[in-house]
């Protein structure tokens, strides 16, 4: 993620946080503050504060000058922190791997699981979209989608390639993609869900990782390399096109 000074920051899993300046790194660790050393997840809130989810640490926070972690201790609903993401009243949203939803009042957290609506305890993406609607990815239950009222789950039985979601991201049509363990991805324009495999020249199934850039072009991450969609046609980018 790059913060709004245009430092790089990078959760590497098993070994802290990196930030990059542009001309040097500086690694931060459990000796510096941060919850634990596997994070996940990396975002700035609106007021320029950056939030890291941990892989047995909760969620820590960076102000600048110091870091702070939260945990089930202070209402977390887990440990193990997947995503993170803000909404527009600037309240953040964490999915975590065995707790649900988490979101941050401030002083105290609210707790989303299925009891609520939400299709799984173990949540692995997250996204909020242009209208403010939250997207949740959960493992093998689909995803669910929840407009501040009422909650909606999505499942291959509507159409979703995969029912293991591991990446979300909005192109700038307002169509939703899901990246799955094992199906490939979708494309959801609110109605009708389009499926890319395989055998639409998606490099592998298992896709991991998305994003959508400044230009609109849908970028898939996959085991066997990057797709590219820039809306008519496809390219795929491998280590024969230099991708270390």
């Amino acid at each position: 993620a790059e913060d709004r000074q245009g430092n790089l920051w990078f959760a590497i899993r098993g070994m802290g946080i990196s930030r990059y300046d542009g001309k040097a790194f500086k690694t931060y660790t459990t000796r510096e503050g941060v919850g634990f050393n596997g994070a996940t997840a990396v975002l700035e809130d609106r007021e320029g504060n950056l939030w890291f989810g941990n892989w047995g640490g909760g969620v820590s926070s960076y102000t600048g000058a110091r870091f702070a972690s939260l945990t089930a201790a202070e209402g977390l609903a887990g440990n193990n922190a997947w995503a993170a993401g803000e909404d527009g009243q600037g309240k953040l949203w964490f999915a975590l791997r065995d707790g649900g939803v988490s979101r941050d009042e401030g002083k105290a957290f609210t707790t989303f699981t299925p009891k609520e609506g939400l299709a799984h305890t173990c949540i692995r993406s997250l996204l909020i979209d242009h209208q403010g609607v939250l997207w949740f990815g959960s493992e093998k239950k689909g995803v669910s989608r929840y407009d501040g009222k009422k909650w909606q789950t999505f499942t291959s039985a509507d159409g979703l390639v995969n029912d293991d979601v591991l990446a979300i991201a909005e192109d700038h049509q307002g169509n939703v993609w899901f990246g799955t363990e094992k199906g490939g991805v979708s494309r959801f324009d609110g109605t009708v869900f389009v499926n890319f495999t395989t055998a639409e020249g998606l490099p592998d199934n298992y896709t991991s990782a998305l994003m959508v850039d400044s230009r609109g072009l849908v970028w898939v991450g996959t085991d066997k390399g990057i797709w590219r969609y820039d809306g008519q046609s496809f390219t795929t980018l491998t280590e024969t096109e230099g991708l270390s």
